[in-house]
């Protein structure tokens, strides 16, 4: 039987070098380096902040929210260019 790939999706407010506020960020920057060798498939969301955005080449918007605090909800996802 074939060994299925092993993927972990890591969801973080912030990742080094992009966002840093404190450790966990160098913690999510380097899981993917270090997995990799071990047949590690890994990927990052973290929030769109326009700073971020601007630096980052290929992004894929996944959800959308328009207003955090609406009674009802008032988007869900949206498929963008990635």
């Amino acid at each position: 039987m074939a060994q299925r790939q092993r993927r972990v999706l890591s969801v973080a407010s912030e990742c080094a070098p992009l966002v840093k506020t404190g450790g966990l960020a160098d913690v999510v920057g380097a899981l993917p380096a270090a997995l990799l060798p071990l047949g590690w498939r890994t990927r990052i969301l973290m929030p769109a902040y326009p700073g971020v955005l601007e630096q980052v080449g290929r992004t894929r918007r996944i959800w959308r929210e328009e207003n955090l605090l609406a009674a009802q909800p008032q988007s869900g996802p949206v498929a963008t260019k990635a």
